[in-house]
């Protein structure tokens, strides 16, 4: 997710920058260019001038990934930009602080964060009330019931995959009888 926002600040730079350059191409095709729009360009030049080469060419990299992508994920990139925008300048500033930490994080630990978030944007929001739900029962728990609980999670992870397959059938048709009785 963080990637992502860091691709998003930075597309929305380029795309600007880029947008003003293919619009002075076009300006100099057809005198209908607005004041505004000439405006925007000399700002945005401006801006691109003040880069150094290594920004620029992360600029131009990020631009090229862009022609790359499908329909589909410049939709999905330009709606994350959109919800970005909508976020209050408190929200974009934590946003940026906790990507800032993301960064500092060794390669290992930033992959099982990303491979975390995508099997959470996989589960269904049903399954996601019941991790939330979970996770509010397991604050409430106190130091030892939480020791406890971990002491029996360590025993279950040891067990053979049958075995826990066997223990998690049996849990679920609990769950389903109490649900039922309800």
């Amino acid at each position: 997710m963080k990637r992502l926002i860091k691709f998003l600040l930075i597309m929305t730079f380029c795309a600007g920058l880029f947008v003003s350059f293919a619009w002075a191409e076009d300006a100099r095709k057809s005198p209908d260019v607005t004041e505004e729009q000439e405006l925007k360009f000399k700002k945005n030049l401006k801006k691109w001038e003040k880069l150094t080469d290594k920004q620029k060419k992360v600029i131009k990299e990020k631009y090229h990934a862009w022609g790359k992508l499908s329909p589909e994920q410049k939709k999905a990139v330009k709606e994350k930009l959109r919800e970005y925008k909508m976020l209050s300048k408190e929200e974009k500033q934590r946003l940026r602080m906790n990507f800032a930490e993301f960064r500092k994080l060794p390669p290992h630990e930033r992959k099982a964060i990303l491979t975390n978030y995508n099997k959470w944007n996989k589960l269904s929001f049903e399954e996601r009330r019941e991790i939330r739900n979970k996770l509010r029962k397991w604050k409430k728990l106190s130091p030892e019931q939480k020791k406890e609980l971990r002491r029996k999670l360590k025993k279950f992870r040891r067990l053979p995959p049958k075995k826990r397959e066997e223990i998690i059938k049996k849990h679920r048709k609990k769950k389903l009888k109490q649900k039922r009785r309800r």
